[in-house]
């Protein structure tokens, strides 16, 4: 959407986050219907903790891909646009970010411990693409380089979610990693 402003881009978003509620509520409900825990041995319990704290992060990446959603909207709606600079700082997160969900996807899969080495090493450059982006912003904000008010107040808002949706991807690898522990 950044780039082309396609609306079915938005409506594909919203319709993304409604399979991951649904899923969201109908796996938790069957992990708790199936899980009696007076019954389970404790390597079930931890399984079934890590299955639902997993779907909840996966549930959390769409909830800020809909913030983000938001974001944009407003950006559009104000008629103006993010600095070239700033949006190659987003793309460049949300390419990382495309990678982290490639990553904890793989490893949650399979388990091969090179994923998880490749997530970390990700998580790490995310967090410092949005550091650096933030300073960037702040740069072009001191030399007058932001005209537009409603994208130069949302901007770190921007990153910090795209932060965030890294951060819950790291939380399904990390989580996968304790239970092959």
């Amino acid at each position: 959407y950044l780039l082309h402003r396609q609306e079915e881009t938005l409506d594909w978003i919203d319709q993304g986050e409604d399979v991951v509620n649904t899923y969201d509520s109908k796996l938790t409900n069957y992990l708790i219907a199936t899980g009696d825990i007076g019954t389970m041995g404790n390597q079930d319990i931890h399984e079934q903790r890590k299955q639902l704290e997993v779907i909840k992060n996966y549930e959390r990446v769409g909830d800020l891909a809909t913030n983000l959603k938001e974001f944009f909207q407003m950006i559009e709606e104000d008629k103006h646009d993010i600095s070239h600079e700033a949006k190659e700082e987003v793309l460049r997160m949300y390419a990382q970010l495309e990678s982290m969900l490639d990553c904890c996807t793989q490893y949650f899969e399979y388990g091969r411990e090179e994923d998880y080495a490749m997530l970390c090493q990700l998580e790490e450059g995310m967090d410092a693409m949005a550091q650096n982006g933030r300073f960037a912003h702040f740069d072009r904000m001191e030399k007058g380089k932001c005209k537009a008010q409603v994208a130069e107040s949302v901007y770190c808002d921007i990153l910090e979610n795209l932060e965030r949706m890294g951060d819950h991807c790291f939380n399904v690898g990390t989580k996968t990693h304790q239970s092959l522990e």
